[in-house]
């Protein structure tokens, strides 16, 4: 017999590890391309890898200088993700995002 409570915890667990971006600490985190203090929420981007870890970006910039530069095997990773203009404590996947 099994029990429904063990199906709930085991899809919550699987849910909770899926990689996603992370929220950014404006004037505390660093970009991982060019080491700047990431400080306008409007231009931040990130990485994710298919095994969880985020790399976050000041720029849009630093994240394609970083996936030329740094990620030969395309891959690890995951997903991209950039800041949504208008609204910059959301992130947009890169690949739908639209970009003047």
């Amino acid at each position: 017999m099994h029990k429904p409570w063990v199906f709930l915890v085991a899809f919550s667990w699987l849910v909770s590890c899926s990689p996603s971006p992370q929220p950014i600490s404006f004037g505390q985190d660093s970009c991982d391309y060019c080491k700047m203090t990431i400080v306008d929420p409007k231009f931040s981007s990130e990485l994710v890898t298919r095994k969880g870890k985020v790399y976050k970006f000041d720029s849009i910039e630093c994240l394609a200088g970083f996936v030329m530069e740094k990620m030969p095997d395309r891959n690890k990773i995951h997903s991209l993700w950039v800041a949504n203009f208008n609204q910059p404590d959301q992130f947009l996947p890169a690949a739908t995002a639209v970009f003047l």
